[in-house]
């Protein structure tokens, strides 16, 4: 009886590796699905020349669904400009997301949902690459007529 106890309590402990192990790949496919749609907000705004509401509004859904909380919970702050800046200038952004299901096992080690989340955060710059022509107006040639 003895050696059946301590094999159970042997086996819990071991699927809690394993439990980890499947947990790990999974925030692992949600921090780079995280990276790939911010990498598609950067070039959005970009290509772009400024951070519109539309661009913003859709990373807060994206990261949400992938995180799955809701868009409230979702931080994208950027430059205010309703208009394109031309090529060269820099874009300050600023985006924030919480990932939770950190642990697998959480609640049988005792920890709470609290204590089992973070804060991934992302501060950085992207480049204008809107080209706003600057071709002077040609005087018009009159037509012999």
């Amino acid at each position: 009886m003895k050696d059946l106890i301590t094999a159970v309590a042997s086996l819990m402990l071991l699927l809690i590796f394993v439990l980890q192990f499947a947990g790990n790949q999974n925030l692992h496919t949600r921090m780079f699905r995280a990276d790939m749609a911010i990498e598609n907000f950067r070039d959005t705004a970009g290509l772009q020349g400024y951070i519109s509401n539309e661009n913003r509004s859709l990373l807060s859904g994206n990261l949400a669904e992938i995180c799955g909380c809701s868009p409230e919970e979702i931080l994208v702050e950027g430059e205010d400009s309703v208009h394109p800046l031309p090529e060269g200038t820099l874009l300050h952004y600023r985006i924030g997301y919480p990932l939770k299901n950190l642990i697998a096992a959480a609640a049988m080690l005792g920890i709470s949902a609290e204590e089992n989340r973070v804060w991934m955060e992302e501060d950085g710059w992207v480049v204008s690459r809107f080209y706003i022509s600057k071709e002077t107006a040609k005087p018009e040639e009159e037509s012999e007529g």
